[in-house]
């Protein structure tokens, strides 16, 4: 599989695997809290689906909300230098997820 799929209120997304594999380090920093604390509960569970995604233990799409959520949208905001179309896409997504949630 060269891509890893996303799921965010029932709209896919992939992304690359080597962008993948970048995103899976940064969950893991943010899981250690080398990038603070903002989307830290759902790094660790979330850096696993990818991690096993990424290596082909699964070719499952993952499905992001909550505290998985919280942590994807924290590393695709802070941390990508240069995100491609479709990571933007996916921060876009779960932006309107996290205000859906803020909101009501």
């Amino acid at each position: 599989m060269s891509t890893v799929c996303f799921r965010v209120g029932g709209r896919e997304f992939s992304i690359e695997r080597h962008a993948a594999a970048i995103f899976a380090t940064n969950l893991d920093k943010l899981s250690t809290g080398k990038l603070g604390d903002d989307g830290r509960a759902g790094a660790p569970s979330l850096l696993e689906k990818v991690d096993d995604v990424v290596v082909g233990n699964s070719h499952t799409t993952i499905e992001l909300e909550g505290d998985e959520a919280e942590a994807a949208f924290y590393v695709l905001n802070v941390s990508i230098d240069a995100p491609s179309a479709e990571q933007r896409e996916l921060a876009a997504a779960l932006r309107r997820l996290r205000d859906d949630s803020l909101r009501g």
